[in-house]
């Protein structure tokens, strides 16, 4: 579904820039939102649900589980927690009503209703106007070599070490996230 800009416009009207909420360089890295996706979106949206006590991402192509430490160390940042409590963005106990919306280019934070920011963040994107008949079809044989494929990469389980180097990882940008907001932070 595309949107006119006079549409999108009027979309943010229903938003809140938070704009004493600073606004971390490496925000998306600390949330886990995936950096093979880091150069396409211009907005990604970010919540916390219940299913699965998790912190969430959507970019309106795709979305997935985030860092729910991170989530919650931002949001719950002494100089953070403060601008946002006219919002819910949701809990371990229910889904919130609201999603913090990153402009990744402005790098602008918005605070909205979970439906208008879920509209943003898919329509960002060009609705694909290829003709069916164009589309490339896969016959029996490249299903199974693609599903073979899938299986062989969920099949594997990494190694201690490489669970290690990861918790390291994570560890690492959630202090240089707190690091940030502490020396930054207004």
């Amino acid at each position: 579904m595309e949107i006119s800009s006079k549409e999108r416009a009027q979309l943010f009207e229903k938003l809140v820039e938070l704009k004493a909420v600073p606004v971390p360089p490496m925000l998306e890295q600390a949330l886990d939102y995936p950096s093979h996706t880091s150069t396409d979106a211009k907005f990604v949206s970010f919540y916390y649900t219940p299913f699965g006590d998790e912190s969430m991402y959507d970019d309106g192509r795709e979305s997935g589980t985030g860092d729910p430490y991170a989530f919650l160390e931002f949001v719950q940042h002494q100089k953070v927690w403060r601008h946002l409590t006219a919002f819910d963005f949701g809990s371990s106990d229910y889904e919130g009503k609201h999603r913090l919306l990153l402009d990744r280019e402005t790098r602008k934070l918005y605070g909205g209703p979970a439906r208008v920011v879920s509209l943003i963040v898919s329509t960002q994107w060009q609705r694909d106007t290829t003709p069916e008949s164009e589309i490339p079809y896969l016959t029996p044989e490249q299903m199974e070599e693609v599903w073979a494929e899938i299986e062989a990469h969920i099949s594997q389980t990494p190694s201690d070490e490489e669970i290690e180097v990861r918790i390291a990882e994570r560890r690492q940008i959630m202090n240089q996230l707190l690091d940030w907001l502490n020396k930054n932070a207004g």
